[in-house]
């Protein structure tokens, strides 16, 4: 039993080790506060030729964690799909607003250099989850300079004027106000701003690419309507197509999601490959 144990436990470590043709970490893409922005750019040993865009963060948060960042992509690498791994300033350093705008640069960034890593640049896709999702659908929803053809997220924020059952009018907490700028702190310019961050309010039929969405119907952190509220407007306006997978009884961060992420990479295959 314990030699059966060690075996299953060395082909789990090697899955999510997959060899690497390259790895090109710390590419610049931009400059927020006199502080460097970066990708790290992970190629297969037997590439497809299509990229896949990580956006590494979390409650606006990003940071290097090896560990986390392998276990998410290699599900994707073992198909052949070359990573590039984004990554921004955390918040409150940079506001959300800013971090959406960074993210766009970022995009555009790996758009420009894609004969770099022999990717194609009109077959780009792009993943994430909770923050990580939302600034997937902005790039998604509001990127025609740098447009994606695919996305695919986990429990994403889509609609930041009704999220926390639509109370953000009436009190904005504190951290919210450090989180996305003094506009937040004014009852006057915040359903602005909400609606500018907010993907659900920029679908367009003519450039939304296909979305995939994976969603938990008992996450207390971002309710599910805020993905049912994205499909209903997307399917309303002849947009993306939008599927959404409800996973019943999880929350947020589920732990089964790194179980799901080969449904993600099958997605990006039929979107991106025709397969």
């Amino acid at each position: 039993m314990i030699c059966l144990g060690a075996i299953v436990a060395f082909k789990i470590y090697t899955y999510y080790d997959p060899p690497l043709s390259r790895y090109e970490r710390d590419v610049l893409y931009h400059l927020r506060e006199g502080r460097e922005l970066t990708y790290d750019v992970m190629t297969p040993e037997n590439p497809n030729g299509i990229g896949l865009i990580f956006l590494v963060s979390g409650s606006w948060q990003s940071g290097r964690d090896h560990r986390f960042t392998r276990l998410t992509t290699a599900p994707f690498l073992r198909r052949g799909f070359t990573i590039f791994a984004l990554y921004h300033l955390s918040q409150p350093e940079a506001t959300v607003p800013e971090v959406v705008e960074d993210i766009k640069l970022g995009v555009r960034s790996i758009r420009m250099r894609a004969d770099d890593w022999e990717v194609d640049p009109e077959r780009l896709g792009i993943f994430g989850r909770s923050s990580g999702g939302h600034l997937a659908m902005c790039v998604a929803t509001q990127s025609e300079d740098s447009p994606v053809a695919a996305a695919a997220v986990f429990f994403p924020v889509t609609d930041l004027v009704t999220l926390d059952d639509e109370v953000w009018y009436q009190e904005i907490p504190t951290h919210q106000q450090v989180n996305f700028g003094p506009e937040a702190d004014d009852d006057t310019h915040w359903p602005k701003l909400a609606r500018r961050l907010s993907p659900v309010y920029h679908i367009d039929p003519a450039t939304m690419p296909p979305v995939l969405i994976a969603h938990g119907d008992a996450d207390p952190d971002v309710p599910i309507e805020q993905s049912y509220r994205f499909k209903e407007r997307a399917d309303k306006l002849g947009a993306g197509p939008v599927e959404l997978k409800v996973r019943p009884g999880e929350g947020h961060s589920y732990k089964r999601m790194y179980l799901e992420l080969p449904d993600f990479a099958q997605f990006f295959e039929e979107q991106l490959l025709g397969e």
